[in-house]
């Protein structure tokens, strides 16, 4: 007497990827059909005290462009609000670029000037790209006014500047030079 396997009609065989769609979605037709297709999903009170997953403040993001958008020293949107202000919405990160490529059109001067008059500009970002116009569109300067250093960068990782130019920063001396537009720790 010879032996065959049976195939249950009512127990497909499926990939675990496949078997485990098809279980979510017949939990939500059932819970659907139970609810008399109003959609409404019921779930589990928390306990008191229970703390919800949320995403890691840690976990990286992706490089953004942060785009200035005045000449000012110290307003919203300015180039020293973006990089410094970490309050600000429009902050930039490790990473990102600060374009400032738009500038002589918003400033309305082909060859724009941001002049710092509170100090230098601090920058703690690490590899972080700031992005001038190109020389077809205008020019943009950064000028520290001959009373303050430009760029004092402490990140770890690279400052990359392009299509920008500094300018006009003040050199203190005392047993060495502490750069006059741009330092680097």
């Amino acid at each position: 007497m010879r032996m065959h396997q049976s195939k249950s009609l009512h127990a497909p065989r499926l990939r675990p990827l496949a078997a485990c769609l098809a279980l979510a979605l017949s939990a939500d037709l059932l819970a659907s059909a139970a609810t008399g297709g109003r959609g409404v999903r019921q779930t589990a009170p928390r306990a008191q005290g229970a703390q919800v997953a949320t995403r890691s403040p840690n976990r990286p993001t992706m490089p953004q462009t942060r785009t200035v958008l005045n000449c000012s020293d110290g307003a919203a949107d300015s180039l020293r609000d973006i990089i410094t202000n970490s309050n600000s919405p429009n902050h930039a990160q490790s990473g990102d670029t600060v374009d400032l490529s738009q500038l002589p059109v918003l400033c309305g001067m082909a060859d724009s000037t941001i002049t710092l008059t509170s100090g230098e500009i601090a920058i703690a970002q690490n590899s972080l790209t700031l992005q001038g116009p190109r020389a077809a569109k205008g020019t943009v300067t950064v000028s520290g006014g001959g009373a303050h250093r430009v760029f004092s960068a402490s990140g770890a990782g690279m400052l990359s500047i392009y299509d920008l130019t500094v300018a006009n920063g003040y050199v203190h001396s005392a047993s060495f030079a502490y750069g006059g537009c741009i330092e680097s720790d």
